[in-house]
């Protein structure tokens, strides 16, 4: 989970990266960086709560 926490820092640093480019895009390149972050954020949250029932049902027996 600590792993998990970590690559934060590595999304945040692409997603940086992804905006200052579509800049440079224009129009075009405004669609994906609105949704990428949000995607990544929602799948994030998905693999946490699947985590914790995977952990709540395998490891408290």
């Amino acid at each position: 989970m600590l792993h998990r926490e970590n690559q934060w820092g590595a999304t945040l640093g692409i997603s940086y990266l992804s905006f200052i480019i579509g800049f440079f895009i224009g129009n075009d390149g405004i669609l994906p960086l609105l949704s990428i972050p949000f995607l990544v954020y929602n799948e994030y949250h998905t693999a946490n709560k699947i985590y914790k029932e995977y952990l709540e049902i395998h490891c408290s027996q």
